[in-house]
């Protein structure tokens, strides 16, 4: 807060949590096309499909659907699973990070 770098967790939408995600969480913690592939998969797929929703405020029905857009758009089972990883590794960092609770149990 001090350093101007505050985000109010209810405002942080997906794009801007994935922008934090990779910079302070990635990055230099994996090999650099490692990195490459992270960066290109929410910058193509997770970024235009979830961007713009807010973090506290996505649903496992928005994902669901999200990836069911995927599929109709002819991404491979393959890169559907990649896309998949990525954004649930992120995810799982928000809710460490106390964005966002854990609301994604099963009923």
């Amino acid at each position: 807060m001090d350093e101007g770098s505050y985000t109010d967790p209810s405002k942080l939408t997906v794009s801007a949590w994935l922008d934090i995600w990779l910079a302070e969480y990635v990055e230099g913690t994996v090999k650099f096309t490692t990195y490459s592939s992270y960066q290109q998969i929410c910058r193509t797929h997770i970024c235009t499909g979830l961007g713009a929703t807010l973090l506290t405020a996505i649903e496992p029905l928005d994902i669901q659907k999200f990836y069911n857009k995927l599929r109709k758009k002819g991404l491979s089972p393959k890169t559907i699973r990649n896309v998949h990883g990525v954004l649930h590794r992120a995810l799982e960092e928000a809710i460490a990070a106390k964005k966002v609770r854990r609301t994604f149990k099963a009923q």
